[in-house]
């Protein structure tokens, strides 16, 4: 039998250097275990310091857990199954949403004593997701292996895995990919004379790929955010199904038992021990503490449905037409939308994304950041122009500027990042904007990490946001310092009169970093097909001088 002991202290040390990494790093953690049940979590939070990166974990058992709780689709579940590579995928995903995580991890399988879901004993999915990418790895430990030893090597694969993730190991970074994607890799696996899992990390060209097909991937993603969606209306989030929850979870920890102890021993007739006073205290704020959060989490996921339901209402109502009203002179399509928020000034889609939104242009540049489409206080805000732009029937800024929230869920703007990988821009090229007046088609020709404040690039920051130009070669040199500045080569030409949209959110490159999808409108001579066949990456964009910093490098180096 192999020593579990053994594997405790591998798991211990694996812990004392990747809490002390995740700090360094800036780098917050959650967990969402089944088979481990929490020991993953354990590990994490046995290290002094890890409060400073530590943020949730759950134990989700049932297949009805991690539904209700992590809301992974019940089409995935009774498809593939609770041990399977999807569910590992929405498990680590969605726990990065609940959470402000820089990092989700999931650990799903089965460690025994015998076969579940026609799954053998010994098969474990660990995925572990950031804002942007996600990896999932399969493993199959021996089935002679005890049920305890199992539990122990995964919980230890996994922090393994995060450990690589976090010292930027090229091996595992280069095998993530986008959500949106599927992907399973199926290399060989090892053991080592403990039993333990060590997986071969071979170049990213030499491994095996088996890609689920996209079709098969977006309906699961659509059942993902019908159900979140509903969210709100699922007796799971309602008080009373939350202290229902909090009942059975003191009784499942024999909490109960050890309440009634602690009371009984507080009766008047018996002295009062100041040692079991401060014990029933402490278990009493714990309690009120676990029911302070539990009600956290529902208002949580309550006000995220009503702000994704009040989107998702707009987006079914939505249809452009090019027909004009007779009365006000603006398109049809945005009648409904005006009678609703008079700011409404455009319809915004970016293909392969979830932006297809409503824009707005406010008197200034602090309204929308933190208002929704019907005005009302929300975190999501709205998409919005700068407030410096033009746009009427006759007169429109040269470049056009909309801001949006970089999500966790996806919403706003928390899909743009997508534009960081050259194979999705070469899969999509062109973002379509309807304004009051007209619908036109951009081709994207930049793609920028950007700084807010000059302090970030010795005192200097490129005017991205401005709208218009005081001639055509103030324009010309401010459009070929984005193309400098793109961390992809269109090929996309720019001419004098040519007009600009540029997207905006924030990134996670540095701090106060900003992420820009700059794009021009097709002009009236040619379609707005894109010959992508060209396009690569740049093998030297100027970034800011923080990005730099922050990777250790000198600074820009222009190419000679």
């Amino acid at each position: 039998m192999m020593d579990n002991k053994i594997i405790s202290d591998k798991l211990l040390d694996i812990s004392k250097k990747t809490i002390p990494l995740l700090i360094e790093k800036g780098l917050t953690i959650s967990t969402a275990e089944s088979c481990t049940g929490g020991m993953l979590s354990e590990a994490i939070t046995s290290v002094s310091g890890a409060s400073n990166i530590f943020e949730i974990g759950i134990s989700a058992y049932t297949s009805r857990i991690k539904h209700e709780a992590l809301s992974v689709p019940m089409s995935v579940l009774q498809s593939e199954g609770a041990i399977s590579l999807k569910t590992a995928m929405f498990m680590a995903r969605n726990i990065l949403a609940l959470s402000s995580s820089k990092i989700g991890v999931a650990i799903t399988g089965n460690a025994g004593p015998t076969a579940s879901e026609n799954k053998p004993v010994g098969l474990v999915y660990i995925a572990i997701a950031d804002e942007y990418t996600y990896f999932v790895k399969k493993i199959q430990y021996p089935e002679n292996l005890s049920r305890e030893t199992i539990r122990l090597s995964a919980a230890l694969n996994a922090l393994e895995l995060v450990y690589k993730y976090a010292s930027s190991s090229s091996a595992l970074l280069g095998q993530m990919v986008p959500h949106g994607e599927e992907l399973f890799i199926d290399d060989s696996s090892n053991y080592n004379d403990l039993g333990l899992f060590e997986p071969k990390l071979q170049p990213i060209n030499a491994i095996p790929l088996k890609r689920i097909s996209s079709k098969e991937f977006i309906e699961d993603e659509e059942d993902y955010e019908a159900e979140q969606s509903s969210l709100a209306q699922k007796v799971v989030f309602t008080t009373e199904a939350i202290l229902a929850k909090v009942k059975n979870f003191v009784v499942s920890l024999e909490l109960k038992r050890r309440f009634i102890s602690l009371i009984k021993k507080l009766k008047p007739k018996k002295k009062i021990d100041p040692k079991t006073l401060i014990k029933a205290g402490i278990f009493t704020l714990c309690i009120l503490g676990l029911i302070f959060s539990s009600v956290s989490v529902a208002s949580h996921f309550i006000k995220e449905s009503k702000e994704r339901k009040i989107l998702a209402t707009a987006q079914k109502e939505w249809k452009y037409t090019d027909q004009v009203n007779a009365v006000s002179g603006l398109l049809t399509s945005f009648d409904d939308l005006r009678n609703q928020n008079s700011d409404t000034m455009g319809w915004l889609t970016v293909g392969g994304t979830k932006i297809n939104n409503p824009v707005y242009l406010g008197n200034d540049n602090n309204f929308y950041v933190d208002h929704n489409m019907q005005k009302n206080e929300s975190r999501y805000g709205a998409l919005f122009f700068d407030c410096a732009n033009k746009i009427s029937k006759n007169s429109v800024s040269q470049n056009l500027t909309i801001y949006g929230h970089n999500m966790k869920d996806g919403s706003m703007f928390g899909t743009l990042s997508k534009y960081r990988k050259l194979d999705f821009y070469k899969n999509n090229p062109t973002i379509s904007l309807a304004t009051l007046f007209s619908k036109n088609e951009y081709k994207v020709f930049s793609v920028m990490v950007m700084n807010a404040t000059s302090k970030d690039d010795n005192g200097y920051i490129y005017n991205f946001i401005t709208s218009d130009f005081p001639d055509q070669t103030a324009f010309i040199k401010w459009t070929e310092e984005a193309k400098e500045r793109s961390i992809i080569d269109t090929s996309v030409d720019i001419l004098e009169n040519d007009e600009i949209l540029t997207l905006v959110t924030t990134s996670d490159d540095f701090k106060n970093s900003r992420f820009v999808v700059m794009a021009r409108k097709t002009r009236a001579d040619e379609t707005a097909d894109v010959d992508v066949s060209g396009a690569k990456l740049n093998t030297n964009p100027r970034y800011p001088q923080a990005w730099y910093d922050k990777k250790g490098f000198d600074g820009y180096t222009p190419n000679k």
